[in-house]
């Protein structure tokens, strides 16, 4: 679910490793074939920052890396932006926590998630997360205050016209232009939900 692989504006190429005894790390590959591994740390305090279960890496126009991550059963969510400066990431966090559940909207670790995983940025930098087990569609500004644009929070179902209707699991999100579009991973279709407010 998500998207874990994602490419900057210099062709460097970011995803995560693992290995059954260590925790998720943030890799870089460049386009001359170097794999570098980001050493993650708080911002403030400076102190090292591990992923649990990260589902999904989005880039703006400003290199800029957006992760998305999980608890260790896929539920919860927090979304943290991270400022690489050579191989070492300055992490913030948006939104959420990976220890809260729930489908709270609000400012940072007010909002809560249930499974986040695909993230998609429109051109303002706000970014489009998919809540799986919410069955929603989250925006988080780049402030980090998050709002419900689709869906309806425990509802599952492929419901199209107005929203706020009832959303499908999802799984990729994608901006064009001004609208997002998104897979249903059930269903074999894909939406286009267009405008967002």
């Amino acid at each position: 679910d998500g998207d874990r692989i994602a490419v900057d504006s210099n062709a460097n190429v970011y995803f995560f490793t693992s290995t059954p005894t260590q925790p998720s790390v943030l890799a870089q590959l460049t386009p001359a074939g170097q794999l570098n591994l980001i050493s993650l740390t708080g911002i403030g305090n400076g102190s090292a920052l591990a992923l649990v279960n990260p589902q999904a890496i989005a880039i703006d126009q400003a290199n800029s890396l957006y992760v998305s991550d999980d608890n260790l059963s896929a539920g919860a969510g927090v979304l943290y932006k991270i400022q690489l400066s050579g191989n070492n990431g300055v992490v913030t966090t948006l939104a959420g926590s990976t220890a809260v559940q729930g489908a709270t909207d609000g400012p940072g670790n007010v909002a809560t998630f249930d499974g986040l995983s695909a993230l998609a940025l429109d051109p303002a930098g706000n970014v489009y997360a998919s809540d799986f087990f919410n069955s929603t569609i989250r925006e988080i500004s780049p402030a980090g205050v998050v709002s419900t644009v689709a869906g309806i929070a425990g509802q599952t179902n492929l419901v199209t016209g107005t929203l706020p209707a009832t959303l499908p699991d999802l799984g990729g999100l994608l901006f064009i232009g001004q609208t997002l579009y998104a897979t249903d991973v059930d269903d074999n279709v894909i939406l286009s939900i267009s405008p967002l407010q």
